[in-house]
């Protein structure tokens, strides 16, 4: 674990020390503000990420058939409920599955359960949210999760147009 968080923790670091590059998140309220809401991302995107590299492995080595490894999309689009749903019932059904085997045998244990099994029960609601267009579009005009090119974007960006630094600059120039 200590690996797998170490640049975040030193990056975490770096950030809060300098004042320059707490200014290019938005200020040290931003930041902080940022890395708690990314910090709760991973807790829920984890696991299912998790189990779904668990299924696919499955299927690859047990049944041989692994599926398609398709490239990621870059342009934005919505994840509709079916497609979701289609998806990741599985972690869906293993989140309630072990929630309820915690609840009959130690329901004293169910809080320490909940961390660890609510992404899988969220996860059909959680896809469809995080890839929702004007969810991104909406926490990139607010500031949520804003990096240094979307305050200050570099001349060669602008020419693209992106719709992060489209949404994020007028806000990002009301900054103090």
């Amino acid at each position: 674990m200590l690996m797998t968080f170490a640049p975040k923790i030193a990056t975490i670091i770096d950030v809060s020390l300098t004042r320059p590059a707490r200014r290019s998140y938005s200020g040290t309220i931003a930041f902080g503000f940022n890395i708690a809401i990314e910090t709760l991302f991973m807790i829920l995107l984890t696991p299912i990420i998790a189990l779904t590299h668990t299924i696919f492995l499955t299927r690859l080595f047990v049944f041989r058939r692994g599926g398609a490894w398709n490239s990621q999309m870059r342009q934005s689009h919505a994840v509709p409920w079916r497609l979701a749903l289609a998806r990741l019932w599985p972690q869906t059904i293993a989140g309630c599955t072990v929630l309820g085997v915690v609840a009959t045998k130690a329901p004293n244990d169910l809080g320490f359960a909940l961390l660890g099994t609510t992404g899988f029960i969220l996860s059909i609601p959680f896809a469809v949210a995080t890839a929702s267009p004007l969810i991104g579009e909406l926490f990139a005009r607010i500031g949520i999760c804003r990096i240094p090119e979307e305050v200050e974007p570099p001349s060669a960006l602008l020419p693209l147009h992106l719709p992060a630094i489209e949404a994020s600059a007028p806000a990002a120039r009301n900054q103090p």
